[in-house]
């Protein structure tokens, strides 16, 4: 029997701005700077980003302490 695996809640930047209020361009800095994990989908450089949900909410709680 397989293992249930823990999938990771990933957003798009869209999605980000609506659960936590914040601006999309507050969390791309956040992203760009390697603060929150994210994956790119897709070919190259074009691809879509997704934000791991969990990262942004665990920074957004410990701010620039970490």
């Amino acid at each position: 029997m397989l293992k249930p695996i823990d999938v990771p809640v990933m957003w798009s930047f869209k999605q980000a701005e609506v659960e936590t209020r914040l601006k999309k361009f507050t969390i791309m800095n956040w992203v760009k700077s390697g603060k929150v994990k994210f994956i790119r989908v897709g070919a190259g450089q074009r691809g879509k980003i997704l934000i791991n949900a969990q990262s942004l909410c665990d920074y957004m709680e410990r701010g620039e302490q970490a």
